[in-house]
């Protein structure tokens, strides 16, 4: 991702403030411009400023949002439906993680540990048997977008010493030697985390991989933030293996996504957002080689979210959000791999 497409020239912008005064003054302001600019107004600095793919040389968030409505090349009605957007985003920031990784070990992880070992609330020992049972259990991310190091650290885990992500190992990785592994240092259970799921695709053959590895080893799956094709992937794994339990901790209802085609329920908004993002499409993917495998202007495999986590852009949220070509200036442009 190059920061080439942010350089500042010497054609004067409109500013944000004077985009929002001009609407105002010729009524072309609605309800959902003006929720927008709020959000815009106090989530810039302590909550948008965290989006770690643009710390460094790249343009702050107000500039960039200029650049995303001025340098795109759109009319002013087109400009007013992309800024509304900014409405439905759905932005995890530094702190909000640091909750999660609480939430996932003293609710969902310690929850299902209980019950595994069947242990009584009012057990005298509960306590210790709890402590021994962290200790047996192989905390570990599914991918290495999820920091792995941050869940050890906020939740004061110690005891296994290595913590690969588990995309490398059903990648790479020899079953037998992680099975033994497995069995030299006494792991008990296994628990993965990840910190966003969108369709599912990607994590389904990883979470297979784990749980083949040996039935007898109980898994625990947390998802931080799911979508509704991704839980329903976890539904027919959870009932295909005995030894799994998917428990996510946000579900993302289905209302809070941009499909292709209308669906029940939607925001009256969406009908002129959809004819935006499918209008974009040829400008978004004009760079030949821009579109990868499974991309559309709705997001991997045509997800249409709207979440951006501080580490970096989710792939399944619309394209207009953070694909950065030399024909599109994102928003909240996504670090890519290649």
């Amino acid at each position: 991702m190059g920061s080439k497409n942010y350089k500042r020239t010497d054609i004067k912008e409109m500013t944000l403030n004077d985009k929002f005064t001009k609407w105002i003054r010729e009524g072309k302001a609605d309800d959902l411009i003006f929720e927008a600019k709020a959000i815009v107004d106090n989530l810039s600095g302590r909550l948008f400023a965290d989006y770690e793919p643009t710390r460094g040389p790249h343009l702050d968030f107000q500039d960039r949002l200029e650049s995303w409505l001025e340098k795109n090349k759109l009319s002013d009605k087109n400009q007013r439906v992309l800024f509304s957007l900014i409405r439905y985003l759905f932005f995890i920031g530094v702190k909000e993680f640091d909750t999660l990784f609480q939430v996932a070990f003293n609710e969902y992880f310690i929850t299902w540990l209980i019950d595994e070992l069947d242990i009584k609330l009012d057990d005298a020992e509960i306590v210790q048997k709890l402590k021994v049972g962290i200790k047996e259990t192989w905390f570990c991310p599914i991918s290495d977008s999820l920091k792995i190091s941050m869940f050890y650290h906020i939740n004061r885990i110690s005891g296994q010493k290595y913590r690969p992500d588990w995309a490398s190992l059903e990648k790479f990785g020899d079953k037998k030697s992680i099975s033994k592994h497995i069995k030299t240092e006494k792991i008990k259970r296994i628990v993965l985390l990840e910190d966003f799921v969108g369709s599912g695709t990607q994590m389904k053959p990883i979470v297979e991989f784990a749980a083949l590895l040996d039935t007898s080893v109980p898994v625990l799956i947390i998802p931080f933030i799911i979508c509704p094709e991704g839980l329903q992937v976890t539904v027919e794994l959870m009932k295909k293996y005995k030894n799994l339990k998917v428990s996510p901790i946000i579900n993302l209802s289905k209302e809070m996504f941009l499909k292709e085609k209308a669906v029940k329920n939607e925001a009256k908004s969406f009908g002129r957002l959809r004819k935006l993002v499918k209008g974009l499409d040829g400008q978004i993917f004009r760079e030949q080689g821009s579109r990868l495998l499974g991309e559309s202007s709705f997001g991997f495999m045509k997800t249409g979210a709207f979440v951006v986590t501080y580490a970096n852009c989710p792939n399944n949220s619309l394209a207009v959000i953070h694909k950065n070509t030399a024909d599109w200036y994102a928003l909240f442009p996504r670090a890519v791999r290649h």
